[in-house]
């Protein structure tokens, strides 16, 4: 964990993509995301494929598959909300 948040302070000032997200015990999160906003969309979009992948094989397809579509119906109440 030490050695992740060294290298995420380096790329904070780098100015590179780093995507951190925290669940506090009461629920509510602490984030950061830097980086360029589409570069910061793509890292999102590889990191929701590798979650679905992960899905998979600790599942099953069917489960991964419904998983994915809920993520993708909720991008696109997001994107109708607009």
């Amino acid at each position: 964990m030490n050695t992740l948040a060294e290298k995420a302070k380096a790329s904070i000032q780098a100015e590179r993509v780093v995507l951190i997200s925290v669940e506090n015990e009461d629920g509510s999160t602490d984030s950061v995301s830097t980086g360029a906003p589409l570069d910061i969309l793509g890292r999102l979009g590889m990191l929701t494929l590798e979650i679905i992948k992960n899905i998979e094989r600790n599942s099953d397809k069917h489960f991964a598959d419904v998983a994915l579509d809920g993520f993708i119906g909720a991008l696109k109440d997001i994107q109708e909300r607009r």
